[in-house]
This record gives structure tokens, C-alpha cells and sequence, in this order.
């Protein structure tokens, strides 16, 4: 989970994955999705949004909710240690939509500190997948009211995106946990920030040890090139090497060779926790089997279970599903 702390804490966006994408919230079709289930809630409703992160889903419920001048309380609970407020200090364009809304950090959905039968709608954007489902499930009907419903788009293991995540996963875990890439950086910070000490940068470069160690990332670059070629590919493997390669360009003397040496463990740490979400959504994905299970768990509870596809401009993006008490 400290992964996923890490990320709110520090991606500056609203959504998971922002790296990927865009980092302000949900638009087009996931958010008229969104807004189609939003405008059956009544005028004075309680909605929580179950693994909220910094908030997008629940943005777009009360922004949604004041274009409707309707009265809703707005809650986002997640297991994450999560502050949006503070985490988006420097976006105040972001910052300001939160207002309104009530945030619970370190709050999983199988815990809620809400009383029994008080929430009208809890929804779920690629979060509720992540839960234990049977005791989540329990604790969301425990805290929903008769005719309340859980309203989740997951993520869907045949989609475009879980596909292209699970290539993204074996270039990540190629790059940092079986290649020398991150090895030979460190070398070159290492033997950089001594040399410089002594010589001008001119000089280092011009050093076997500096022409030695640069012909080896390069050659190890050149091998990751290679080896991951597919349509696709380009993005993941140029997350990696962008950073590399800035960090290298940052090079000029003893000092600055300090610094890529000390940003080198801190960008190797967050490319190892995008791995670790990469891996987590592709492990959480659904598939049918899951859903089926879902749905007996939701009717052993004697509430009513229906799924869809979802799809965006025709493909296949997620699983929707409506789980409601009765």
C-alpha cells in the first residue's frame, strides 16, 4: 500500500496512472457514465467514493451534483494514506475542486466508519477490484440504505488498457530488475562525481573509464531497444530512458554528478512503485469468472447483480457493474 501512498502523495493528479494520461479527472464517456447513474440520486443524498485517491470520481460527483443544485454530502475513502488537499498544493486548479468533499486516508473498503444504513450510493472507479471482495461487499450493503446500489467501472482483463499494461509490466521488470541499465548509471554518477573533483568535465569525458561506461549503457539501451519493438513498446521503454538520459545530461561537475547519483536511487524507487501498481492492476483485473463470483456473493446478500461491458469509441475499456441492496 505504500506505493500507492507514495503516488498520491506525489503524482500531482487527481487519477491513477497519470503518467499514462490525463492527471484532472475523468471526461467524455467515462464521466457521462458517471453522470447517467448520478442523476437517479436523490436531491439530499450521502454518496461515498470507495478508493477515491485524490478524488476524481468524487470531483465529478459534486460538481455534477452543484450544476443539479443538489444538496449531496460527498465522501472518498481509500486504503491509501491519502491528503489530496495537501497533496496538490501546487495546482490550486485542482486543489480548488476538492472543496466540499470529505476525505478518510488509511480507510479500506472492508472498514468504513460510517453508521448502517446511511449511504445512498457508493461508486468505484478501477478501485473496488483491488478490495477483498466478500468482506467489501458486506460492509458496503451493511452501510448502504434499502434500494442503496454500488455502482464500479473496473478494470477488465481484456481490454486495450490491462493488455498494453501487462507488455508495460515485462518492459519494466526487464529494465529495472534484469538489466545493468540502473548499475552502469551508477557506476558512471559514481566514478563522475570523484573525477570531477580533480578535472573539468571536458577532461572526464575524454577519460577510458567515462568512454568505457557510457558505451555500456548505450549498448545496454540499445539491447532494450531491441528487444522490445512492438507497437507500443516506445512508450514504456522512453519512460525509463527519458529519465536516465536527464539525469545524465544534468552531468557537468563534482557537484551535479552528486546530485543525478542521489536522484538516480529516488528515480529508480518510482519506477519500481509504478511496477508494482503496473502489476497490481493487471493481478485485480476481472475476468468472467470473477464476475460471476461477484454476482453470487451480491445475491447470497439477497441484493441484485448486473454487469456490462464498457466500452470508449468502440473498444473495449472495463467492466460496469451495479450491485443494489434491497
Amino acid at each position: 500500500m505504500q506505493h500507492w501512498s507514495d503516488y498520491w502523495r506525489n503524482s500531482g493528479a487527481l487519477n491513477s496512472f497519470a503518467e499514462s494520461g490525463a492527471a484532472s479527472g475523468y471526461a467524455g464517456e467515462i464521466a457521462e457514465f458517471w453522470q447517467q447513474h448520478l442523476s437517479k440520486c436523490a436531491k439530499d443524498a450521502c454518496v461515498v467514493d470507495a478508493g477515491t485517491g485524490n478524488g476524481a470520481l468524487a470531483v465529478l460527483i459534486t460538481e455534477y451534483g452543484r450544476k443539479h443544485k443538489r444538496a449531496w454530502e460527498v465522501i472518498g475513502v481509500d486504503a491509501a494514506a491519502i491528503n489530496p488537499a495537501a497533496s496538490l498544493q501546487s495546482k490550486p486548479e485542482l486543489q480548488k475542486k476538492l472543496k466540499g468533499i470529505t476525505f478518510h486516508g488509511e480507510t479500506p473498503i472492508e472498514k468504513m466508519p460510517f453508521a448502517a444504513g446511511s449511504i445512498d450510493r457508493v461508486t468505484s472507479q478501477f478501485a473496488f477490484e483491488y478490495a477483498d471482495a466478500k468482506p467489501a461487499l458486506k460492509e458496503i450493503f451493511r452501510v448502504l440504505k434499502p434500494g442503496g446500489e454500488l455502482v464500479v467501472m473496473a478494470h477488465h482483463s481484456e481490454s486495450a488498457l490491462v493488455q498494453d499494461s501487462q507488455r508495460g509490466l515485462q518492459i519494466f521488470d526487464y529494465i529495472l530488475n534484469n538489466s545493468p541499465l540502473f548499475m552502469q548509471l551508477d557506476l558512471l554518477f559514481n566514478l563522475a562525481s570523484g573525477a570531477l573533483d580533480s578535472m573539468d568535465y571536458a577532461s572526464w569525458n575524454r577519460t577510458q573509464e567515462c568512454i568505457a561506461v557510457t558505451k555500456s549503457v548505450q549498448w545496454t539501451m540499445t539491447i532494450i531497444n531491441e528487444r522490445f519493438n512492438q507497437e507500443g513498446d516506445a512508450q514504456w521503454v522512453n519512460d525509463v530512458f527519458g529519465q536516465a538520459i536527464g539525469l545524465i545530461k544534468s552531468v557537468n561537475n563534482a557537484q551535479t554528478a552528486k546530485q543525478a547519483l542521489q536522484g538516480l536511487g529516488g528515480v529508480y524507487n518510482a519506477l519500481q512503485n509504478h511496477r508494482l501498481r503496473i502489476q497490481e492492476q493487471v493481478s485485480v483485473a476481472l475476468n468472467k469468472e470473477k464476475l460471476m463470483a461477484l454476482q453470487g456473493m451480491v445475491e447470497g446478500m439477497k441484493g441484485e447483480f448486473s454487469y456490462a461491458d464498457f466500452t470508449i469509441e468502440g473498444e473495449l475499456f472495463a467492466y460496469t457493474f451495479v450491485a443494489k441492496k434491497r
